[in-house]
């Protein structure tokens, strides 16, 4: 990492000390502060290693340099992270050991189960991550994947060779349970995928709509999508997709809902379809249709968290329409509602759920917005 500027230096400085209460440099002045880490070349990892150093030791600002001086990289890397290792429970432990034993990719369905095993929130884990220096995540929005440093997998590992013969089992057997769990997701996932992109472009007119629509070429995606109707008129998934390609790149939504609706005519269980209904009244303005087909789609699976996201998104919106300002709040009331129960209802082993838990949290703070907005300003 690049080095800080000097004012950032000296109140990491002092923020780190405050937190491993390093008092030679809670006692120290700017002036000595700025001396040291301009030794240090101002890299955050030097003058973290040097504030842990000096409040393990109690050693003086001086003699504790002199000590960073002689230490490798990894050395330095080893130091900090036997410091963070003490500091964690050992709840987190065990989930470190797992970490490092599983064979599956180190991604979120992986990490989650193993959150899940150890009974720790996955969220907890991720804020805690951020204060070592074991990985770094890759955050993709509906996924994520973890990389360890190679260091730290070392580490861990050396750290697994010295549990007892009963500690190391249940980590194996809980390794393996994360193995064989990610393996059924990605099974799953995979079938579903296919299942839905060959249920509804089986014909040879869709499967040109759909690179039309690939290659933005959306009169010809029309065109093509009315054949493949009319070619293969009851095919429940065919409608949805169709649907949805008006819904949500031509914004034709009388049509959109037209074909909607005959999709869950022709599989009332089509999950998809649903939902597809069901946000499409709601950009109509249409809350009560829009609730009866989300309840119908989360009967059928859907997640609660992601359903009761969608009644809070539309309620927000359809403060925007020309009612009156009391009618506005209980719209925003009942958002607010509906979004402490998502919230509450999150799981992070959901589908797609970094893309759920970023829009409950965006919308906290748009209702929150707009709420004030209301009452100060309308």
């Amino acid at each position: 990492m690049e080095g800080l500027n000097e004012d950032d230096s000296i109140k990491l400085l002092r923020r780190l000390a405050e937190l491993y209460n390093a008092q030679p440099i809670l006692q120290a002045g700017d002036k000595k502060l700025l001396a040291t880490a301009n030794k240090l070349m101002n890299k955050p990892l030097l003058l973290e290693a040097l504030v842990v150093y000096i409040s393990r030791s109690n050693m003086s600002i001086d003699s504790a340099v002199e000590n960073l001086f002689k230490k490798s990289n990894e050395d330095l890397l080893e130091f900090l992270y036997e410091d963070a290792w003490d500091r964690l429970s050992e709840i987190r432990k065990e989930l470190f050991y797992i970490i490092v034993s599983i064979t599956s990719p180190l991604n979120s369905t992986a990490i989650s189960r193993a959150c899940q095993l150890v009974e720790i929130p996955h969220t907890v884990f991720l804020d805690s991550l951020k204060e070592t220096h074991f990985a770094s995540i890759l955050d993709y929005g509906s996924h994520y994947e973890m990389e360890l440093v190679e260091l730290s997998k070392r580490f861990f590992e050396k750290k697994l060779s010295e549990l007892n013969g009963d500690i190391k089992l249940r980590i194996i057997e809980y390794a393996n349970n994360v193995d064989k769990y990610v393996g059924e997701r990605v099974k799953i996932e995979q079938e579903y995928k296919e299942d839905r992109v060959s249920e509804a472009f089986r014909s040879e007119f869709s499967k040109v709509a759909k690179v039309a629509v690939n290659n933005n070429d959306f009169p010809k995606a029309i065109e093509y999508y009315d054949l493949a109707i009319e070619d293969d008129p009851f095919n429940s998934a065919l409608h949805d997709r169709y649907s949805w390609f008006l819904a949500n790149k031509i914004n034709d939504l009388p049509k959109a809902l037209q074909l909607a609706l005959k999709a869950v005519e022709l599989n009332n269980k089509n999950c998809d379809a649903l939902v597809n209904v069901a946000l499409i009244y709601y950009r109509q303005d249409n809350t009560i249709k829009g609730d009866h087909y989300i309840d119908m789609a989360e009967s059928l699976g859907r997640a609660r968290s992601f359903c009761n996201l969608r009644k809070a998104i539309a309620r927000y919106h359809y403060t925007f329409k020309e009612i009156n300002r009391n009618e506005k709040l209980q719209f925003l009331d009942m958002a607010d509602k509906y979004l402490r129960i998502a919230d509450r209802s999150f799981a992070p082993q959901i589908p797609y759920a970094a893309k759920t838990k970023r829009s409950i949290d965006k919308f906290k703070q748009l209702i929150l917005k707009r709420k004030n907005a209301i009452k100060f300003h309308e």
